[in-house]
């Protein structure tokens, strides 16, 4: 028996044997470091959310202990996924991807954790995102620039951690990792994002509060509710001064104040001339039309300096949404003896204050203009939750309710890498495609506008051009009882019954692209526009009756040079939602 079973034994059954048990300890081994690797990054992942909560409360002796528990999780995690060992997994059918990730995933956050924290904690004892905020009507020059290395230093760390775990494909992943590697990208980029808005403010702040001389800005609160292309008109404005960072209002105004030139205050390029009228550049209230905010700051400025025979060094923009925002940190105020609350504002200044002073102009602009200094001063006096504050300032820049301009071309520059430029951005792989809204009538109507637009990717053509779809609708949620509106909001126009409103859809393609169809509610619709920069324009006049509804699909091509993921911008609105959106790119 003993010599039948030595002669089945093979040579390659001798082979096989020993292979398989090494295969067999090899990937034991792997997962049980995966493993470990994993639970390490979880403990690393909640660590750091205490972390981020203590460094924003200035909570430092917290801070400090947190990131020596955030820097051994990683350092583990980072130890367990590195070496020839697991080179050599990572090239494993099916489970490679997700190793390589968890590889990828370690090293970044190690990079962080040992080349970020450090420089961040050693001025945190001095600073903190209360830096960024007013206190007693003036910011704290000297602490804004204690802060600016650590956060430079931080923020391009974050940059390459962002990019680097970004270009993980999740879909790719199996297993426990895809869930927290999505969450994980969602949260650097969120982190990044504040760490580069950091890092703008902290090189822009000194020079633009007055470090270096006298500031003097125009701000404009725009009107959601008379909507123009960048948010609405600019209905109540204002002269901001600052000198060694103390910030304080000086005049106010409105539109009315500024009247309307004779001709236009800057020379309108072709495209402008092709797609609006020269109202765009002799009215202050459709300087907002156009698409690119740092246009229509200049005529702004140029319109307001007259008028008021002021020299501005740049311009301000938000509106009532931003002063929501706000008053949810800042606590309530009182205008004329009414509490104006984060809940109430929009609808005050956008609507309530029209039916409230129906047809009376001055009462109308005197209680915006109450309004403005009374939410200014108390955001500028430093009470309530400063970082809520600045981290509601950051999502308005996101959503492009906050935009600056500055006149000197050096600030301009940087400005122009972040979102408050409010810019409409060319020249790079992302097609950028635009659905923006003006109203074609005299009221304040859009306050019953209810909008959405949505982007997705088609497909790709053969010539390398991606096909995208677009996709918007438009509500009108006035009331059925048209008498019940007041004059102020419905406006009065002979082509216009009480209670409709009329908008003109404006749908910019990317820089060489194309608009290939348009169609309204599944009809057909002709293409009529313009250029404007390179940019095919088609625009859709509109009109809605109480309660009607329509819908929109435009379908867009790029260039063939853009294959970069497509950005959809859109205008902001009464409602709060997503006004820039990305997308996955349709030719990969």
């Amino acid at each position: 028996m003993l010599s039948d079973l030595r002669a089945r034994v093979t040579p390659r059954a001798l082979i096989i044997g020993p292979v398989l048990l090494v295969v067999v300890v090899f990937g034991a081994w792997i997962a049980f470091n995966a493993a470990k690797a994993a639970v390490e990054l979880d403990r690393a992942s909640g660590t750091a959310t205490t972390l981020q909560r203590q460094l924003a409360s200035g909570d430092v002796k917290g801070a400090r202990e947190s990131a020596a528990t955030l820097q051994k999780a990683t350092a583990a995690a980072s130890a367990r996924t590195d070496g020839a060992d697991w080179a050599v997994a990572e090239r494993i059918p099916y489970f490679g991807d997700d190793l390589r990730a968890l590889a990828t995933v370690s090293e970044q956050l190690d990079k962080v954790a040992d080349d970020a924290l450090p420089t961040v904690l050693k001025v945190a004892g001095d600073v903190s995102l209360k830096t960024f905020s007013p206190r007693d009507g003036k910011v704290d020059l000297a602490a804004v620039r204690k802060v600016r290395p650590a956060i430079e230093q931080s923020s391009g760390v974050l940059e390459e951690a962002e990019r680097e775990i970004g270009a993980i494909d999740p879909a790719t992943l199996v297993g426990r990792v895809r869930a927290p590697v999505t969450q994980l990208q969602d949260r650097l980029e969120a982190t990044n994002k504040a760490a580069q808005a950091a890092d703008v403010a902290s090189r822009l702040l000194p020079g633009m509060l007055g470090g270096e001389g006298k500031r003097r800005y125009l701000l404009i609160i725009q009107n959601n509710a008379e909507i123009r292309t960048l948010g609405g008109i600019p209905g109540s404005i204002a002269v901001l001064e600052a000198d060694k960072g103390k910030v304080r209002m000086t005049r106010q105004g409105s539109s009315g104040n500024v009247g309307i030139a004779r001709s236009p205050v800057v020379k309108l390029t072709k495209g402008e001339l092709n797609v609006f009228s020269t109202d765009i550049g002799k009215d202050l209230r459709d300087s907002t039309s156009s698409p690119d905010f740092p246009r229509a700051a200049v005529v702004a400025d140029k319109l307001v300096s007259r008028a008021f025979d002021t020299r501005f060094d740049g311009v301000v923009s938000v509106d009532p949404v931003v002063l929501a925002s706000l008053l949810r940190y800042i606590g309530a105020v009182e205008v004329q003896k009414i509490p104006v609350t984060a809940d109430n504002v929009v609808e005050g200044l956008l609507h309530g204050v029209y039916v409230a002073f129906d047809q009376d102009i001055l009462q109308q602009d005197l209680f915006f203009q109450e309004t403005a200094r009374a939410i200014f001063d108390r955001f500028t006096s430093g009470q309530g939750d400063a970082v809520g504050v600045v981290r509601s300032l950051v999502a308005s820049a996101t959503d492009r309710r906050i935009m600056v301009w500055s006149k000197r071309a050096s600030e301009e520059r940087i400005i122009r890498t972040t979102g408050v430029s409010g810019t409409l951005v060319e020249g790079g792989r992302s097609p950028q495609v635009g659905v923006f809204l003006s109203d074609a009538g005299t009221g304040k109507m859009q306050y019953y506008l209810n909008k959405s637009t949505t982007i997705r990717a088609a497909r790709c053509t053969d010539a390398g051009r991606q096909v995208v779809q677009v996709i918007t609708r438009l509500e009108s949620t006035a009331p059925s009882r048209r008498a019940t509106i007041p004059r102020s909001v419905a406006g009065i126009s002979p082509s216009l019954r009480r209670g409709d409103q009329r908008v003109n859809v404006r749908i910019f393609a990317p820089q060489g692209g194309a608009i290939t169809s348009l169609q309204r509610d599944a009809r057909a619709q002709t293409v009529v526009g313009g250029t404007y920069e390179r940019r095919p324009v088609a625009v859709l006049p509109v009109r809605l009756e109480p309660g009607q509804s329509t819908t929109i699909v435009a379908t867009v091509e790029s260039d063939t040079k853009q294959s970069g993921g497509p950005v959809l911008t859109t205008t902001p609105g009464v409602n709060v939602t997503p006004t820039v959106t990305r997308i996955a790119s349709a030719c990969g």
